[in-house]
Formats: C-alpha cells, sequence, structure tokens
C-alpha cells in the first residue's frame, strides 16, 4: 500500500522522475517496478555496492551510491538532467535536507520513514 499510495501522489505532482532512498529495500524494490512501469524515471540512492547489484537485476535505470566519492555531483547532474522534483526519503534525519540540496528548486520532500530515528532536518537557505 505505502507504494500505490507513493505512486498515485507522484503521478498527481504530474512528476516524471523522482529521488529515492534506501532503494535497496523490499519498498525500494516495488517503487522500482511500478514507478517504472507507470512513466516514471527513479533515481535510487544506496549505500553498498551489493545494494547496486540487487537493483540492477530488478531493472533499475538509475542508481546512486552514496558511499562513492562523487555522488553528490551525480545527484545534482542526474536529477537535474530528468527534472527530479520529488524526493520519497525513508532515512530521514540530516539525510534530507542534505539530499534536497542536490537536488532541483522547487523540490518536494515526503519522509515516509525513520531509518536514521532522527527528525528531519532541512534548511530553509
Amino acid at each position: 500500500m505505502t507504494v500505490l499510495c507513493l505512486l498515485e501522489v507522484v503521478k498527481e505532482l504530474g512528476v516524471k522522475a523522482i529521488v529515492h532512498n534506501a532503494a535497496a529495500s523490499s519498498i525500494g524494490r516495488m517503487i522500482v517496478r511500478y514507478f517504472t512501469k507507470n512513466g516514471i524515471k527513479v533515481i535510487n540512492i544506496v549505500r553498498r555496492q551489493e545494494q547496486v547489484d540487487i537493483l540492477q537485476k530488478e531493472g533499475a535505470e538509475y542508481i546512486l551510491n552514496s558511499s562513492d566519492l562523487k555522488y553528490f555531483d551525480e545527484l545534482k547532474v542526474l536529477s537535474a538532467k530528468l527534472n527530479a522534483t520529488v524526493f520519497l526519503d525513508a532515512i530521514a534525519g540530516p539525510e534530507t535536507g542534505v539530499t534536497m540540496k542536490h537536488m532541483p528548486d522547487e523540490t518536494i520532500g515526503y519522509v515516509y520513514g525513520g531509518l536514521s530515528d532522527k527528525d528531519p532536518v532541512i534548511s530553509v537557505v
């Protein structure tokens, strides 16, 4: 149900691309399948190479490893190129604001999980 609800929100916004973290999770893999089937590109964020491999087997087209040195540069370029203006955040904490800072202006963030056990932190500047 979580994936279907998030999909409906994104479809109502008319967005053609999103960014999603914790992308190798069960929900993340379902997001890849459902969103792609509905014509929405997904920039998947993971933390380890084995998670990249999992998503590649799912057919994910865009996968960024947050432990790579060029991660933030790649996120900024790719999210601008695809006009990914929605961030689906399963982690929260400081990661929320840092990720959104590297996405296009006017990005909307939806925090639907709290894996970090911290409140989302977003700068208003």
